[in-house]
């Protein structure tokens, strides 16, 4: 009877063990196959199919020669347009210290007169100096937004030649708390839309 107990403890502990080989080896064959994959997923990174690059706005502001032309050509053009507002301003202005300084010798309807042709100038002025205004920030718009017309359109050539998937335009302001300055582009940037600007002016 204790021979059969023993040989029967023996035959499940084999058995036992069997199992735990058998399950241990399933586990471990899957264990394999999941690295193989994520190691697969990471090659498709490494071989350089799927890249980020970025260029400094900073950068670009300060030497991109067309963005520094149009810069310069919008500072003076607001600056006439301010020129132009503050003159509409300062003929209000005079023909109202008239209407004070004349004011006691004048007869009551010579000042309703002069009342209501302040008020007509006070109202064509501002009328001129909102369209003055308006035009200058519609011209400026439009020119910035040539500027980044120029920029995406060279970029995107530039993505499709050397692969890249994402550009992306950076500053100190961002949230990109860590940049690798080997995807950095902005040298190369520059350098081929001050090339393309030149190019087109001759």
């Amino acid at each position: 009877m204790n021979k059969f107990l023993v040989s029967s403890n023996i035959i499940l502990i084999i058995a036992v063990c069997i199992l735990f080989y058998l399950q241990f080896n399933e586990k471990a064959q899957k264990s394999a196959i999941v690295p193989a994959q994520q190691s697969s997923s990471n090659n498709v990174t490494d071989n350089g199919s799927f890249k980020i690059g970025y260029f400094e706005l900073d950068s670009l502001d300060q030497n991109y020669k067309y963005l520094q032309d149009v810069k310069s050509d919008l500072i003076a053009k607001d600056k006439s347009v301010q020129k132009q507002i503050n003159d509409l301003q300062n003929e209000f202005r005079e023909k109202y210290n008239e209407y004070v300084q004349k004011g006691p010798t004048l007869s009551q309807s010579e000042q309703t007169e002069y009342t209501q042709n302040l008020n007509d100038l006070q109202k064509q002025n501002q009328e001129k100096a909102q369209r003055l205004d308006q035009s200058f920030s519609m011209e400026r718009t439009m020119k910035l937004q040539e500027i980044k017309q120029r920029i995406q359109d060279y970029l995107k050539t530039f993505a499709k030649e050397k692969g890249y998937n994402y550009i992306i335009g950076t500053n100190e302001a961002d949230y990109f708390y860590y940049k690798d300055s080997t995807q950095d582009i902005t040298k190369e940037l520059v350098e081929n839309l001050n090339k393309s600007y030149a190019d087109s002016k001759k």
